[in-house]
């Protein structure tokens, strides 16, 4: 099997018996349902609340066939999982990777106003296809209002969020962006006809992404939103 990263996502007190047992029963069933054993060259990310006797809900990463890679792993092919148990039985799924959704009017006001600050901020070009924005401060106030009226927590089904990472991106050229877990990906200005994996990026719409991807037909001066989630 060749190098991966899958996130497995899973809501703690659903995981049946001792809570202590929780890391190696998920591990395990994880490991069934891709049909491999664990070996040295696989690495486990195990979250702080996985013992929590609440019902939170969780991701555990799992990086395959990596060997001794450390953190060198931001070019892997990524994939996201949910697993869901009933009388004790795992039932393993893999995530929509890709799912258009139309915004409300009140965001689509709000991503318009976000739309004219971020034009003022300050990007540096990637040797991938694409400049990011190189102003995190300037970047944070100017998406404030947007974030709080499209509240990204609830598009993943969750009252809140332990981290919300924002990026903006600017391409020039098709590009694979890149996606670490669970991301929405909303486009603030359109040229021509762009693409993400076939369909047709319009304004006023979100991506939710599990895997890298890469928006075709962009042009220069095209932006892009990404709200990056992480540890939910």
């Amino acid at each position: 099997m060749s190098k991966a990263r899958h996130f497995l996502k899973f809501k703690t007190s659903e995981v049946p018996g001792d809570v202590s047992q929780r890391q190696s029963l998920l591990t395990d069933h994880f490991y069934q349902h891709i049909n491999r054993q664990s070996t040295d060259q696989d690495y486990v990310h195990v979250p702080a609340l996985i013992d929590s006797p609440n019902n939170k809900p969780a991701w555990i990463v799992f990086d395959i066939n990596v060997g001794d890679q450390g953190g060198g792993l931001a070019n892997i092919p990524i994939q996201c999982w949910r697993v869901q148990y009933k009388d004790g039985i795992p039932m393993v799924g893999a995530f929509e990777h890709l799912k258009v959704v139309d915004l409300s009017n009140e965001e689509k006001d709000a991503l318009a106003e976000c739309e004219m600050r971020l034009a003022t901020l300050k990007f540096k070009t990637s040797p991938h296809g694409y400049d990011i924005c190189d102003d995190s401060a300037g970047l944070e106030t100017a998406a404030k209002e947007f974030i709080a009226i499209f509240a990204p927590w609830l598009k993943f089904g969750v009252s809140q969020l332990q981290a919300i990472q924002l990026q903006a991106f600017r391409f020039d050229k098709a590009a694979t962006m890149p996606v670490f877990g669970s991301m929405l990906f909303i486009p603030t200005v359109i040229m021509g006809s762009p693409k993400i994996s076939g369909q047709a990026l319009n304004f006023g719409s979100y991506v939710q992404l599990n895997i890298a991807v890469a928006p075709q037909n962009a042009r220069l001066g095209e932006t892009y939103w990404v709200v990056q989630v992480m540890g939910i």
